[in-house]
């Protein structure tokens, strides 16, 4: 389910729905830090042509950047969005004593006359993930509560007293995604099941490198003394 969440939440964060911006709600203490929105009326043609011609021009990528471009198949993602008509997506500042449960239980009593909720994620510490939907996920709403950075600070006053680690909690990110026109079912299947597949094979060929053979000892020869002559009696 994690991976499931984590592999959604990657795909509508790159590619952002849109109504107004009262349509979706913003919980009260969270900070609006970045918001994207595309649309038919604008970049969004755009962005499934550049998807397409990346993905067939860079077929023949290679080394670890080649296998990263194979993996994401840009080509089968633009006929997966193909029917997406507008995308919005807005990223927020959490404060440290955030809890995920209480944002998505917002969102919750948000979402609900014509919304249904499809995915309720809390299993992982300071995470969680939800998704509403419409009938016939004509509209859809991604909801990803994820912890922000942790900061290291070092203290010491002599070199002869102990140094001091601490760390500081510096709170977390909400991302509010929502998305106007239904994804392609078969090509984002597809594309879904390709990446995981690709993915893991690089993760398997990465682990396999770093596994080393023990280096054999080396042998040196044993170089035995010349005989010397044997001396004839006169």
């Amino acid at each position: 389910m994690r991976i499931l969440a984590a592999a959604l939440c990657a795909l509508f964060v790159v590619y952002l729905p849109a109504h107004s911006q009262s349509f979706l709600p913003i919980y009260p203490k969270a900070e609006l830090v970045t918001e994207v929105v595309l649309s038919d009326e604008d970049i969004l043609n755009f962005v499934r042509q550049f998807m397409s011609q990346f993905g067939s021009s860079s077929a023949g990528a290679t080394g670890e950047i080649g296998q990263y471009v194979r993996a994401l198949d840009l080509e089968t993602l633009a006929k997966a969005i193909q029917p997406v008509r507008e995308i919005r997506s807005s990223q927020f500042h959490l404060p440290s004593e955030y809890e995920p449960r209480q944002i998505l239980s917002f969102y919750s009593s948000e979402f609900t006359n014509g919304w249904s909720r499809k995915l309720w994620d809390v299993s992982q510490p300071r995470q969680g993930y939800s998704i509403f939907a419409t009938q016939n996920m004509a509209e859809t709403v991604l909801i990803a509560v994820m912890p922000g950075a942790v900061k290291l600070s070092v203290t010491s006053e002599s070199k002869e007293a102990k140094t001091e680690a601490a760390t500081q909690d510096i709170g977390g990110t909400l991302v509010v995604t929502h998305i106007i026109g239904t994804l392609d079912a078969q090509y984002f299947g597809q594309w879904m099941g390709n990446l995981v597949k690709k993915i893991s094979e690089i993760d398997a060929k990465k682990k396999a490198a770093e596994i080393k053979p023990a280096a054999k000892p080396i042998v040196k020869p044993v170089v035995k003394p010349a005989a010397k002559p044997v001396k004839k009696a006169k």
